[in-house]
């Protein structure tokens, strides 16, 4: 076998190390243009033999590298869109109407206004998992997401509308279905500033009644547990209504439950919302 420093130039012989090493254009020294072996060109001062890249590699600097793989479409955020709405109210009462979801933020918050009966009214949203909660209201409303510990402790994570940033929040002090004096161990706002106080929540039927006192300030509350998640609207305003829905994300719909300060029964609205 002739040894590899025997082979004429003109061979085209192109060593490749096994692994990463790239394809690397083969030059023709001493030649003219007529000279130039089959599969060879001329440049303007040499033969060279094109390359062809493989699949997945382009030719940069005389090397074949590597495409960076094409980004994956992301899929569509199943909260987003136009609905239908389909309801019964805590009544009985059925209704139907349109609704819609907008992100505000990548991941939420979400803005959601619903068309009942030619009125509209506006909630804003955060997700957990599966289940989106919201707090509606005609003024001063906001959310909150609560995780139930198993400990007394309520951890949650809230938004007012007045600002893209979240707020934190965790009570202390409450017993296993929820009731309870809480004392707000940790509170921060949206935009970083801290804050103390209580809370008292007590539990009718479905319902989970909460009323913040922070400082000279006093606010409502309503929300629906699934779990450990408690959902809450609640109102900055002294009066005025507002409530809360939870949704579980099924699919192209959003199934949820809810319930508005000034109701009579303490029972459960359901509703139903539909992509269009």
């Amino acid at each position: 076998m002739m040894p590899l420093w025997a082979l004429p130039l003109w061979s085209g012989l192109v060593l490749i190390v096994a692994g990463c090493e790239p394809y690397r254009r083969h030059a023709e020294y001493g030649m003219g243009e007529s000279e130039c072996p089959p599969g060879a060109q001329w440049d303007g001062l040499r033969c060279v033999r094109p390359v062809e890249c493989p699949a997945g590699s382009r030719l940069e600097d005389d090397r074949c590298v590597a495409l960076a793989p094409a980004p994956s479409a992301s899929s569509p955020d199943p909260i987003v869109g136009a609905f239908t709405v389909a309801g019964a109210r805590p009544d009985g009462a059925t209704y139907t109407g349109d609704a819609a979801v907008t992100a505000l933020a990548q991941g939420g918050p979400y803005k959601v206004v619903w068309t009942v009966a030619g009125s509209s009214y506006g909630g804003i949203a955060t997700k957990r998992g599966d289940i989106l909660s919201v707090g509606w209201g005609d003024d001063g409303h906001g959310v909150v997401d609560f995780v139930a510990k198993g400990d007394g402790t309520l951890d949650g994570v809230w938004y007012d509308g007045k600002s893209l940033a979240p707020g934190r929040e965790t009570l202390v002090g409450g017993l296993p279905n929820l009731a309870g004096v809480y004392t707000i161990e940790k509170g921060i706002g949206p935009s970083g500033d801290a804050y103390s106080g209580s809370c008292d929540l007590a539990v009718t039927g479905e319902l989970h009644v909460l009323m913040w006192h922070v400082g000279k300030d006093t606010f409502r509350g309503l929300g629906i547990r699934s779990g450990d998640v408690l959902s809450v609207g609640f109102s900055t305003a002294a009066s005025g209504a507002f409530g809360v829905v939870q949704y579980r994300i099924q699919g192209n719909k959003l199934v949820g439950r809810w319930g508005e300060w000034s109701q009579k029964v303490p029972t459960l609205g359901s509703e139903t919302l539909t992509h269009k």
